[in-house]
């Protein structure tokens, strides 16, 4: 697992937390998601430990423990500050306002949604797509199946894409890298 940088290995946690928590293994996504937490901290990563604490919040909240859930939002809101970040705080501040929606508190949803419409008006853009760097594993110049899904802000009811899943094949991105 420490063969790579921190935030590398963390970004993989955080992906595989995520994963764990789209697929129902709820205990599994948590040890992951806190683990890349862990690992963001250490290495100083703000912008890292803001996805991490969000992701947390996702399943916290998910799983009906909605005060868990707007803690770790209010801790990834701060997160994403220190990392001066504004599409990180855009997307933290509308997942914070649907938190707030799940708890039926509707002013406080409204108040979060509309700080993060303010700021994306002034990024010029509301496209907060989840980032996650490439694995390498893909980078073997193998096909490999990508699925796309549309994502219910309630944990439930997901979607498949029409088109998904899709075939990709990557080389190695060393080559894409050198000048």
């Amino acid at each position: 697992e420490m063969t790579g940088k921190k935030e590398q290995v963390a970004t993989c946690l955080t992906n595989l937390g995520f994963l764990s928590f789209r697929i129902g293994e709820f205990l599994k996504s948590l040890e992951y998601l806190n683990r890349a937490l862990m690992l963001q901290q250490e290495a100083g990563n703000r912008r890292g430990v803001a996805w991490a604490l969000d992701t947390l919040a996702s399943v916290y909240s998910y799983l009906g423990q909605r005060e868990r859930a707007l803690e770790k939002e209010r801790e990834a809101l701060r997160a994403s500050e220190e990392s001066g970040d504004l599409k990180v705080k855009a997307q933290i501040l509308t997942n914070l306002g649907r938190t707030y929606g799940n708890m039926n508190k509707l002013k406080e949803e409204q108040t979060f949604v509309e700080q993060a419409l303010d700021l994306c008006k002034k990024l010029g853009s509301c496209n907060h797509a989840f980032e996650a760097e490439l694995p390498k594993s893909l980078t073997d110049n193998k096909k490999h199946s990508v699925y796309a899904y549309a994502v219910n802000s309630s944990g439930k009811g997901h979607k498949l894409l029409v088109g998904s899943p899709r075939s990709v094949k990557c080389g190695s991105l060393k080559a894409a890298h050198t000048a």
